[in-house]
């Protein structure tokens, strides 16, 4: 019982993609579901295809019809009447997962986990019968899955700074009980490894918003800070059925900006991610109805 994702977002400068695999098992619902989205800047399109047939999703692979369709074989495949996505990509040597060790053992049933971080994408994506050609988008790929979703949470990574193109961050504000804000992820630059808030989280006061978010972290003597933008008219609002109860208005973009600031002694480094960093908020209800709504189609 619960719920299984597993999700690709990559981009470059103001284009950016957002594909998900989706299995929702509860006593109020179930079903399988393809998500496709598009960003460009003031014309975000997505689609949520449910489907009846069986679908099984893991961190490395999807099974459809007894059909296995494996991550690590770099491919990802897909499409229904003007919605297509064929996609080349190398598979991910090492998962991460930046959920601090308190969390894993609290909720047991809830995980994820970065298949990869940071990977090059190729290959043809149709929405709405528009073909836009992916020629080196950076992106990641990434497992989720739980009993329920947490009450809300903002969510913003970047695969490749301008700075180091094999650096990359990932960061979290989760709240499990509409309370308590827990911010945590990883940050990769220099071929070095920051886990923020490794074992109980780091407490986070801040203001959450659609359209912005900061925050300032000490991990030993590292002192860091994280900015990230999004414009409401590049946003798009996907609906999240909890196997729980209620649902999740998660307002995306994959075409925000990005800055983190790293100091260390006499160490001054930034590292930047110009329209094309990753950016959600989600919680329970919709924060503006002027922006757009992933459209479902039911099989």
């Amino acid at each position: 019982m619960g719920y299984k994702v597993l999700f690709l977002t990559l981009s470059i400068a103001n284009s950016g993609l957002w594909l998900r695999y989706t299995t929702i098992d509860s006593s109020r619902t179930r079903y399988s579901a393809f998500w496709l989205t598009h960003f460009k800047p003031g014309n975000p399109r997505g689609f949520m295809i449910k489907i009846r047939d069986n679908m099984s999703i893991s961190e490395d692979s999807i099974t459809l019809n007894k059909q296995l369709y494996s991550i690590r074989d770099r491919v990802s495949t897909g499409g229904y009447k003007g919605l297509e996505w064929n996609l080349r990509f190398k598979g991910g040597i090492e998962k991460y997962n930046p959920v601090p060790l308190l969390y894993r053992i609290l909720r047991r049933k809830s995980k994820y986990v970065i298949v990869n971080p940071n990977t090059l994408f190729n290959g043809t994506v149709i929405v709405n019968n528009e073909e836009i050609k992916v020629e080196n988008y950076r992106g990641m790929i990434g497992f989720i899955s739980g009993d329920k979703y947490l009450d809300h949470w903002i969510w913003t990574h970047c695969s490749s700074f301008e700075e180091d193109p094999e650096g990359w961050i990932d960061i979290l504000v989760a709240s499990p009980d509409g309370k308590r804000r827990v911010l945590f992820g990883l940050l990769k630059y220099d071929n070095k490894l920051i886990h923020i808030g490794k074992i109980l989280g780091v407490n986070y006061i801040g203001e959450l918003s659609h359209e912005k978010f900061n925050a300032n972290v000490k991990v030993g003597d590292y002192n860091i800070s994280i900015e990230a933008r999004a414009l409401k008219e590049n946003m798009i609002i996907a609906k999240y059925e909890d196997p729980a109860n209620g649902a999740r208005y998660c307002h995306n973009t994959e075409i925000a900006d990005a800055v983190i600031s790293i100091e260390k002694g006499e160490l001054k480094m930034k590292l930047s991610c110009n329209k094309r960093a990753f950016y959600e908020y989600a919680l329970t209800k919709v924060l503006d109805e002027s922006i757009e709504r992933i459209k479902e189609i039911t099989l």
